[in-house]
């Protein structure tokens, strides 16, 4: 029955000084629908990892977006927090991610499945850059100068909008189409 639920549970092992030792043990566990798993289901597989493709990128993506919002207010990337951005990134879409994957199925549309997480991806994306942005002082707005370009706060966000949209697509609930009129 292709719709019966699997738990998939994985374990690995660190290695502590020499491999001589085990520094800890990692564990997740992921429910699939058993057609995931079918041999010949290599489509939907494709699926899932083209999913974790664009959450990596998307992740990524606000790497970049950190360390242009640390240059606009302070001239200096290296302040930025990366990988809390991309941890907190990556919190938010691990539970939507483990049901979207969990509804993953013979009968699934790869575009509108695509769709629908990339909508997940772009809607936390934003999200989180909203607050990046809200926590800055008002030198974000002025920027900084990188050498013949000014980035601001305006410009972070211009650059991961339009990241989001090469990585994603264009998103499906905008008002405006790519030259900024109304639809």
């Amino acid at each position: 029955d292709s719709d019966r639920g699997l738990r998939v549970h994985m374990v690995s092992m660190e290695y502590g000084a020499q491999n001589s030792s085990f520094a800890g043990v990692a564990e997740d566990a992921l429910t699939v629908r058993s057609a995931f798993l079918d041999a010949g289901s290599d489509a939907l597989r494709a699926v899932a990892r083209q999913a974790v493709q664009r959450a990596d990128d998307v992740a990524r993506l606000l790497w970049i977006f950190a360390r242009n919002t640390a240059f606009a207010v302070s001239g200096n990337a290296d302040e930025a927090d990366t990988e809390g951005i991309q941890a907190a990134f990556y919190q938010q879409v691990d539970h939507r991610f483990r049901g979207w994957l969990r509804e993953l199925g013979p009968d699934s549309r790869r575009d509108d499945v695509l769709a629908d997480w990339s909508v997940v991806l772009r809607t936390t994306a934003t999200g989180l850059a909203k607050d990046l942005l809200s926590a800055q002082g008002p030198d974000v707005w002025a920027g900084r100068w990188d050498g013949t370009y000014r980035i601001t706060g305006a410009v972070a966000v211009e650059r991961l909008r339009r990241g989001l949209r090469d990585c994603l697509g264009t998103d499906p609930r905008s008002t405006t189409s790519e030259n900024g009129e109304s639809k």
